[in-house]
């Protein structure tokens, strides 16, 4: 079977730990042939977007990427909101594929994957959408202009060529449903997932990375990761997180500091934060000099996909009290117990395997209760990873694009 990813919505990065990255690595891995059609936007230094030249190449995954240049359309920051392309649909032809999985709702380009539907139609077309009131439609032009005439539209004349359009999570369901009018038998969960490696694998990753971090047994390791940014959410003003996930104008971002000061209350030996990633400008310094405060806590730096996994597998519980971030799935699949934000989704994928936290309070409780009690995270990690295997295991995830 031939699998085509378009990534033409937005960046897409190589060796990263994103949906794209694990969907397309999975399928080459079940024996399928993939190619991924991909946008010159990406990452750069991990922290700020930018752009690189067109080109074709094959990834580490054995994966060829064709990476296409934007239609120019007035200037270069309308053409990269509009998304059309060059050569897209003779790339397409070219390669001639069974399966399209096109990442990211908004797009002119559709239009053109579409047409090659039509005229294929034994070609199946799934749409993902990752677009929700947090990160989408956040001022009026926007809303109206962007998602409300360009993008529904689109989408509109493809529903009737595709099979299903794939949620990441429940509010990305809600936004497509509100926001485009699309009917509900057409939206399907279809959520962020990881990689559920054989425990073999795992206890002897776990194992060498603990040994570099000199960590023994009785050690319980913490992460937080990604790209560090503030929000705008003030502490204490929202008791009801389902009330500020709804309001696009809010953004709690990752609640980096306000967790570094909640870990250094509760004063436990045994206690090891690994802080991986790269500081946004305005954050850096104040959270650089709580790290300093505190030998128990590390600064990494940004780390690779592969080496993220790594000190996953070595981690304990992975701490995400801020905005929700792919990688919280990616820890689930590796064992970990996760402390989070009580997002819908993650009260979905989760329930009961969570510690959830609204601010610095909750978030010190939760370390005190470790504390006190560490065989609470062993009961939390397993109830994690059963869900993980259920719900996340990149190998169902990928299989459901072949049925």
């Amino acid at each position: 079977m031939k699998i085509l990813h378009c990534c033409l919505s937005g960046c897409y990065n190589d060796n990263y730990n994103y949906q794209e990255n694990f969907l397309s690595r999975q399928n080459k891995l079940d024996g399928h042939e993939v190619m991924i059609i991909a946008s010159t936007e990406v990452f750069k230094d991990n922290n700020q977007l930018g752009y690189c030249e067109p080109e074709e190449y094959i990834n580490n995954d054995g994966i060829k990427v064709v990476r296409v240049p934007y239609k120019k359309i007035i200037n270069h920051r309308i053409s990269s909101k509009i998304r059309a392309y060059v050569g897209v649909y003779e790339v397409i032809d070219e390669f001639e594929p069974n399966v399209i999985l096109f990442h990211g709702i908004g797009a002119w380009e559709l239009n053109n994957v579409v047409k090659y539907v039509k005229n294929h139609p034994q070609t199946k077309l799934y749409v993902d959408t990752h677009a929700s009131y947090q990160n989408s439609a956040t001022n009026i032009i926007s809303k109206y202009l962007l998602h409300k005439m360009l993008y529904k539209s689109i989408i509109k004349k493809a529903i009737p060529y595709l099979q299903k359009i794939l949620c990441i999570a429940i509010m990305e369901k809600r936004f497509a449903h509100e926001m485009y009018n699309i009917p509900e038998e057409v939206l399907e969960l279809y959520p962020l997932g990881g990689d559920v490696i054989e425990d073999l694998e795992y206890e002897k990753i776990r194992e060498e990375e603990r040994k570099k971090l000199g960590l023994t047994d009785e050690n319980i390791l913490f992460v937080h990761s990604g790209k560090f940014v503030k929000g705008n959410i003030k502490e204490g003003e929202f008791t009801n997180d389902i009330e500020a996930e709804e309001l696009s104008k809010y953004h709690c971002g990752k609640r980096t500091c306000e967790l570094l000061r909640s870990f250094e209350t509760v004063k436990n030996d045994k206690f090891k934060l690994i802080i991986a990633g790269s500081f946004a400008p305005d954050l850096q310094d104040e959270a650089m000099e709580l790290i300093k405060k505190d030998s128990r806590i590390e600064y990494v730096g940004w780390k690779s996909g592969a080496e993220l996994l790594a000190i996953l597998c070595a981690a304990d519980v992975y701490l995400q009290p801020g905005i929700q971030s792919a990688t919280l799935q990616n820890s689930m699949c590796l064992r970990c117990a996760v402390m989070a934000r009580p997002y819908s989704t993650y009260k979905y994928l989760i329930g009961d395997g969570a510690w959830f936290v609204l601010d610095e309070n909750d978030m010190h409780n939760v370390f005190e209760e470790i504390s006190n009690d560490s065989n609470i995270v062993e009961a939390k990690r397993r109830i994690a990873f059963n869900q993980a295997k259920e719900l996340l295991d990149y190998k169902l995830l990928a299989a459901r694009l072949y049925s």
